[in-house]
């Protein structure tokens, strides 16, 4: 699925909403030009308060900066900074799952009772709890995720690797 026709420009940030198998599926913009970490700023975090409010069935969202550690200090000084009043929000909400990636690999952890899942990436790999930014080949790919009513599931494919 594409989610071209579903961007609802804020200010300076491009947010998607939608509704998909019973789920509400949100997308947050935390990109912050020229920085490396992510923040979302008080207006995405409103709109977001106001969409899970109006969300009747479980709420998946995706942003690209993790709120969580993934183990590797250079990748976890930049996730979510303002993720305090992220986790206020999610906990209080039907956030099921939080989808992200710049830290490409595969990570899951938890986040404010949500599931959190980071993607590998298209393109090179980070080596998962390094010390220091260490590429790894092969390994680039991506996750998929599938809605049906109250349940999800999800896996990743790894490109270049055998399709059984």
């Amino acid at each position: 699925m594409a989610f071209g026709s579903t961007w609802l420009p804020l200010r300076r940030t491009a947010n998607f909403a939608l509704e998909l198998a019973g789920w509400r599926v949100l997308g947050l913009d935390s990109a912050r030009w020229p920085f490396v970490h992510g923040r979302l700023g008080r207006e995405q975090l409103d709109w977001l308060a106001a969409e899970l409010d109006a969300a009747r069935g479980p709420a998946l969202v995706f942003v690209h900066h993790p709120p969580v550690r993934v183990g590797s200090w250079w990748l976890d000084k930049d996730r979510l900074r303002d993720r305090r009043r992220l986790a206020a929000l999610v906990g209080s909400s039907r956030v099921r799952v939080i989808a992200t990636g710049h830290v490409h690999q595969e990570f899951a952890g938890s986040f404010a009772g949500a599931q959190v899942w980071t993607s590998p990436s298209t393109a090179y790999q980070f080596r998962p709890r390094s010390l220091w930014p260490a590429r790894i080949h092969p390994g680039s790919g991506y996750r998929v995720l599938e809605l049906d009513g109250e349940s999800l599931t999800t896996e990743v494919v790894r490109l270049g690797a055998a399709q059984g």
